[in-house]
C-alpha cells in the first residue's frame, strides 16, 4: 500500500468517525434537551413534581455521560497516532464490575478471571470494557438481570479473551453489523457512542470485538486483545 493510500485510508476513517460523532452528539443532546424542557414544563402542576424532578436529574446525568464519551473520541478523531501500553485486562475488568454493582445493584454480575491478564492496549480500554458491559445491564428487560464476565488467556495465539454474556434482548441487527464491520450507512446507524468507543478502542488496540445470540437468550460480546508478552508484527 503505497503512503498515498495509507493517507487517503486514514482521511476516510476520520471522517467517518466525526460523522458518528456529530450524528449522534445532535441526535442524543437534543433529545434529552427535548426532554428537560417538556418536563420543566410539568412542574408547573404540584402534583407531578418529584417523579418530573427525577426525570431531568436522569436526563441531565445522560448528557454529562455523553460529553464524557464525546471527550473520549477526541483521541481517534485526530491525526496523531495513538499508542499502547501494557494493562492488566483483569484488574480492569475487577474495578469495573465493582463500579457497576453500585449503579446497577438488581443486576447480578458473575466474573471469572485470572490474577493477572496482561494485555498492550490504549489506556481508553477501561472505557470500552464498561461501555460494553453497560450496555448489557442498562438494557436488560429480565426480572433477574444477569451479566457473566469471563477473561481468559492468553491463548496459544497470544490473545486473552474477555466474553461477556447476558440475558436481556439481545443486541438489534444493525448494532452488530454496524460496530462489527466499523462504518454506517443512511439507512443502518447505532444508536450511541457507547459501542463506537468499544470497536475504536479494541480495533485500534490490534484487536477484534464480535457478537453471537446467547442461549436461550441473550448476547454474547467477544473481546480479543493482543498479550502484553507475545510478539507484536510490526504495521
Amino acid at each position: 500500500v503505497t503512503e498515498r493510500k495509507q493517507r487517503e485510508q486514514r482521511i476516510e476513517r476520520q471522517r467517518q468517525r466525526l460523522e458518528v460523532v456529530n450524528r449522534v452528539l445532535r441526535h442524543d443532546i437534543r433529545n434529552d434537551m427535548q426532554v428537560i424542557l417538556g418536563t420543566t414544563e410539568n412542574l408547573l402542576k404540584p402534583q407531578q413534581a418529584q417523579p418530573q424532578l427525577k426525570r431531568i436529574k436522569r436526563k441531565g446525568e445522560d448528557i454529562v455521560t455523553l460529553s464524557e464519551r464525546a471527550r473520549d473520541l477526541e483521541r481517534f478523531v485526530g491525526d496523531g497516532a495513538v499508542e499502547t501500553t501494557t494493562v492488566d485486562l483483569s484488574a480492569v475488568v475487577a474495578d469495573v464490575i465493582a463500579d457497576l454493582e453500585r449503579t446497577y445493584p438488581d443486576v447480578e454480575f458473575r466474573v471469572e478471571r485470572p490474577d493477572r491478564a496482561e494485555v498492550s492496549a490504549v489506556d481508553l480500554i477501561d472505557s470500552a470494557l464498561r461501555n460494553v458491559l453497560e450496555n448489557a445491564a442498562e438494557h436488560n428487560d429480565q426480572s433477574v438481570p444477569e451479566v457473566s464476565v469471563t477473561v481468559m488467556g492468553p491463548t496459544d495465539d497470544g490473545d486473552v479473551t474477555v466474553t461477556v454474556a447476558d440475558n436481556g434482548p439481545g443486541l438489534p441487527d444493525r448494532e452488530q453489523e454496524v460496530i462489527e464491520t466499523g462504518t454506517e450507512t443512511a439507512l443502518k446507524h447505532s444508536n450511541g457512542l457507547g459501542l463506537w468507543i468499544a470497536y475504536w478502542t479494541i480495533t485500534t488496540s490490534g484487536g477484534t470485538i464480535t457478537f453471537a445470540e446467547n442461549t436461550p437468550r441473550g448476547s454474547v460480546i467477544t473481546i480479543r486483545l493482543p498479550s502484553a508478552s507475545a510478539e507484536q508484527p510490526k504495521p
